[in-house]
């Protein structure tokens, strides 16, 4: 996917803190193309919390959920040691929570059944 086709215009952003942390550039790939994921995702969840209304979605607030998503895919990843794909799985949730004010505890996986709270969860709680 060209940097034109992407959904986000991501240009503004700093790519470089990933790069320690990652094994391939194929990793890069698809840790941008998830954060890109989250943050359109966060759109939609802010239109059901606004009873419809989505924000106009501008670069300083792309930047800030990516922000966002950067200081956790940190965390999770080079601090905790979560797994690639863990990390990746556990952004959405994490992007949620600071979106509403709430606390997020990271949980590594134990290899016993781990798997991401549902955006429908967070939601739950919420409401």
């Amino acid at each position: 996917m060209s940097a034109n086709d992407r959904p986000l215009k991501l240009h503004h952003v700093d790519s470089r803190p990933f790069r320690d942390l990652l094994n391939s550039p194929e990793d890069f790939n698809m840790v941008f193309e998830s954060i890109e994921h989250t943050i359109m995702s966060s759109f939609a969840i802010d239109a059901v919390l606004n009873n419809g209304i989505a924000p106009k979605i501008t670069a300083a607030l792309i930047k800030e959920r990516w922000n966002i998503c950067e200081k956790w895919f940190r965390i999770m990843r080079g601090d905790i040691g979560f797994s690639l794909r863990q990390t990746i799985d556990t952004l959405p949730k994490a992007l949620a929570c600071e979106m509403l004010g709430q606390p997020f505890e990271p949980v590594k996986d134990t290899g016993q059944g781990w798997a991401p709270m549902s955006i429908e969860e967070i939601l739950q709680r919420q409401g």
